[in-house]
């Protein structure tokens, strides 16, 4: 009984491991279809397809804009300063 029984099992994970391999085939088909989908939406959006240079100057920007971001809040942090120390001196 239990040889029957290991091979059940030995055979019931062949067909589990035969359907695994397509179940991976079939989960990468569909990640390409999405990203395909994906690209075609920009394109009609924007008119341009999404590319690494695309994405690269986007980036650019965004890096532009945080710079941007920090150095005002370096000049709100140093009126903030100016204002707690002004604080001190008027409560001394």
């Amino acid at each position: 009984m239990g040889l029957v029984a290991a091979q059940k099992v030995g055979s019931a994970m062949e067909f589990l491991a035969s359907k695994i391999y397509y179940l991976w085939a079939t989960i990468a088909g569909l990640g390409a279809i999405v990203f395909s989908a994906g690209m075609l939406v920009e394109k009609i959006r924007t008119d341009k397809y999404v590319t690494k240079e695309v994405h690269s100057a986007d980036l650019k920007t965004i890096d532009t804009k945080f710079d941007l971001i920090q150095v005002q809040l370096t000049g709100v942090q140093s009126s903030l300063n100016k204002v707690t120390e002004w604080i001190d001196r008027v409560r001394d």
